[in-house]
């Protein structure tokens, strides 16, 4: 009769070289399970973090002080579902908020309200003080991102960073191309190399939603006519505008990404 060996594996005596091979393959989440494995894991493998973003110009309007310097920095929230292994009924949906200091590199993690995206000073009561991701099931539901000003002369700048709305990333090969919603519908955009922002106008009105699709910017205006915007700001109309009773007041529009087809969505607006 054989006996099955009860020891542990001795996964912290496994060659440095085999463990970076299987860190640089792995995604983040699976990232972050191997971390949780052991001191030697974690030693090879720094906290997954997203890459080092190139600054942005600011303003992104024409710089009316000359006293006015400074950058915009790109940060990255991710929308994460926490589900315990042993429950299929009950999850966890957070935002974090990962930034990094220029000098040491020490990373530093946000929650925020996934609904408002404000900060959360402290964890919600519902939720533990840590979560161990060898126990909980651990996906992406989403990533979203904004402009933050870095710079001198803060009090400024408040007009142009507020009247950004929604931030849009595509990173693709060596294409790095950022694309910005203002309050009024119109949109900017800066791809990777540029001194200065590119305002997309093309006969296009009052812009109310934006998504990348399939390495694609999708714009969709308030009569529902929706353009592609590609890498060298050239607009290509794919769908025409709406009824004239669905264009303006009672609907917004919407873009929705459902097994990898694009849809819009009217979305009724109660009025008053």
């Amino acid at each position: 009769m054989g006996f099955r060996n009860k020891s542990k594996p001795p996964w912290s005596s496994l060659c440095i070289d085999i463990l970076l091979n299987i860190s640089n393959r792995l995604e983040f989440i699976d990232n972050l399970r191997f971390r949780a494995v052991c001191s030697t894991f974690r030693a090879v493998n720094p906290l997954p973090f997203h890459p080092n973003f190139p600054l942005l110009p600011f303003p992104i309007k024409p710089n009316n002080h000359e006293n006015l310097v400074g950058h915009f920095s790109l940060v990255e929230v991710t929308t994460l579902n926490i589900q315990p292994l042993k429950s299929n009924n009950k999850c966890w949906l957070i935002k974090v908020e990962a930034s990094q200091e220029e000098v040491g590199g020490k990373v530093h993690l946000k929650m925020l309200n996934p609904l408002s995206s404000y900060y959360l000073d402290d964890y919600l009561k519902e939720l533990p003080e840590s979560f161990d991701v060898l126990r909980n099931r651990v996906s992406i539901v989403g990533k979203g991102y904004y402009l933050k000003q870095e710079g001198n002369n803060t009090s400024l700048d408040g007009e142009d960073n507020q009247d950004i709305q929604r931030v849009f990333v595509s990173s693709m090969e060596d294409d790095f191309v950022v694309m910005a919603m203002h309050s009024n519908g119109k949109i900017s955009v800066w791809r990777k190399g540029d001194k200065k922002w590119t305002h997309i106008e093309n006969g296009l009105g009052q812009c109310e939603d934006i998504v990348l699709h399939k390495g694609k910017f999708y714009v969709v205006e308030k009569t529902g006519l929706t353009v592609i915007v590609d890498k060298d700001f050239n607009v290509t109309k794919v769908a025409s505008s709406l009824p004239l009773s669905r264009q303006n007041y009672g609907y917004g529009k919407d873009l929705v990404e459902i097994e990898e087809e694009l849809y819009l969505l009217l979305r009724k607006v109660e009025m008053g």
